[in-house]
């Protein structure tokens, strides 16, 4: 679906009487001088070259042709989304020891979000503000997924990633359905047309686009992932059992949640970044430093001294905006940072 950009050139008062003044002296021209080479044809091919150039020749049906083109985009890409299967495994989490590719960043500055209480989880009843409110959620919910399995394509603030992008990186990867992808661009593409136009959709149009970000939201909501939460900001590594040599860097506690919110796993790695208890994070990583020999921590779940890792890089996942609301997706908006869960 192409951009709305509105008209090529936006024609004054001024331009128009120019350019009717020169169809109608063409016109003249034709009557006093016959033998001229000016025909019906001639003139209508020259009327029909100045409204495309000039004109945004959509804006003159925009309720009837493109509002048509467009709703058929909509329902072809409802009934894609109701046909699509997402898959109910959750797929591993990648080894933070086997330093791949896809999970090292470079953590040259700490990239904090700026929190606040959650105040909009639930969809808005107008239908346009649902349509805008559906986009943005579609977009948070690209990065958690990404986040969440270490895809993230960049180390950048949250506000730059952007829909297509993630979308087409995770189907490549397979952790979204591909058929998922084209949705998304139209719910994206429509979501653009209301904010940098100053036309509104029909109604009926309205109400399809709006329902569509909705099923898109309903379907990426439905896609297996881990949760990340943070446990224990800072924890004091050591370099042996007895407890008695701190390594010069801290580390993190971290749960590992299903989407059932049950606490899959718990680990100590070191970290770069400082961290609030409760808060969920992306799954990133740093060579810079790693290390290469074991560590220990005290447990305190048990009050005895616990291994942390053999090896590892430096934890530098990023918090996700608290407006998100994560947590209440879990049964128990505390779990995976107060005693008492399993590991």
């Amino acid at each position: 679906m192409a951009d709305d950009n509105g008209p090529l050139l936006p024609l004054s008062r001024r331009w128009r009487l120019i350019m009717s003044t020169v169809l109608l002296g063409i016109a003249v021209a034709h009557v006093v001088w016959p033998s001229l080479a000016i025909d019906a044809l001639s003139l209508g091919l020259l009327g029909a070259a100045i409204v495309v150039i000039f004109f945004d020749i959509e804006s003159f049906e925009w309720q009837g042709i493109k509002a048509r083109r467009l709703q058929q985009e909509v329902k072809e890409a409802e009934k894609v989304v109701d046909s699509i299967h997402v898959p109910q495994i959750t797929p591993a989490l990648p080894d933070p020891t086997t330093e791949p590719s896809s999970l090292i960043v470079r953590a040259t500055s700490v990239l904090e979000a700026v929190h606040e209480e959650p105040f909009d989880l639930m969809p808005p009843v107008d239908r346009l503000e649902r349509l805008l409110w559906g986009a943005e959620q579609i977009r948070a919910e690209l990065i958690i997924i990404a986040g969440n399995g270490g895809q993230l394509p960049e180390r950048t603030s949250w506000d730059r990633y952007r829909s297509p992008e993630l979308a087409e990186i995770l189907a490549g990867k397979d952790m979204i359905p591909h058929a998922l992808v084209e949705p998304v661009l139209t719910v994206v593409q429509l979501r653009n047309s209301v904010v940098h136009t100053t036309r509104r959709l029909p109604t009926d149009l309205l109400e399809s686009a709006s329902r569509l970000a909705m099923d898109v939201l309903v379907k990426l909501r439905q896609v297996k992932r881990n949760y990340i939460r943070v446990r224990v900001p800072n924890v004091m590594l050591f370099r042996d059992q007895s407890l008695t040599a701190r390594y010069d860097v801290a580390g993190v506690m971290l749960a590992q949640l299903d989407d059932e919110g049950a606490v899959r796993h718990i680990a100590v790695y070191p970290r770069l970044p400082n961290y609030q208890m409760g808060r969920f994070v992306s799954w990133e990583w740093s060579r810079d430093p790693t290390i290469r020999t074991e560590a220990w921590y005290h447990d305190p779940r048990t009050n005895r001294p616990a291994p942390a890792f053999r090896q590892s890089m430096t934890f530098v996942g990023r918090e996700y905006p608290q407006q998100w609301g994560i947590e209440y997706r879990f049964p128990r908006p505390d779990v995976g940072f107060v005693e008492g869960d399993a590991a």
